[in-house]
């Protein structure tokens, strides 16, 4: 069963995502279904998405990939490269799919240019406290 969730990224959001938990070894697992962004209540033709059985095969999905950077009309072209080559990095806990990662990460650096610098920074406080 699938559901909304809502998550904070370096002190920025909310975020919206579709997960769904599933269970495999005995663990309960999350698996991302697709991005939804700062709206969580997308319209309909935003969040048709095929809803199938957990398998071991990654589903296929329908993303809708308009989001804050074509919005204010950001490209590739418009961001720093290193943190660009950050977030494609990042995003791929998100998807395998280059071009909804691409477009995670250009929303990410709309809003915030450095994002991808300030979570490994946030990551390894985080890791130093522990």
């Amino acid at each position: 069963m699938s559901y909304i969730a809502k998550v904070y990224v370096n002190g920025h959001g909310p975020y919206y995502r579709e997960q769904e938990s599933y269970r495999e070894d005995g663990k309960v697992k999350t698996r991302f279904i697709r991005y939804i962004g700062k709206n969580p209540e997308p319209k309909t033709s935003e969040i048709e998405t095929p809803r199938t059985e957990p398998t071991n095969q990654t589903p296929k999905q329908t993303v809708d990939l308009t989001g804050e950077a074509d919005r204010k009309g950001l490209t590739r072209a418009d961001v720093d490269q290193k943190e660009y080559k950050m977030g494609m990095e990042v995003e791929k806990e998100h998807s395998k799919d280059p071009k909804v990662r691409e477009q995670i990460v250009l929303d990410h650096l709309t809003e915030d240019p450095k994002y991808y610098t300030h979570l490994a920074e946030m990551e390894e406080k985080y890791a130093e406290n522990s």
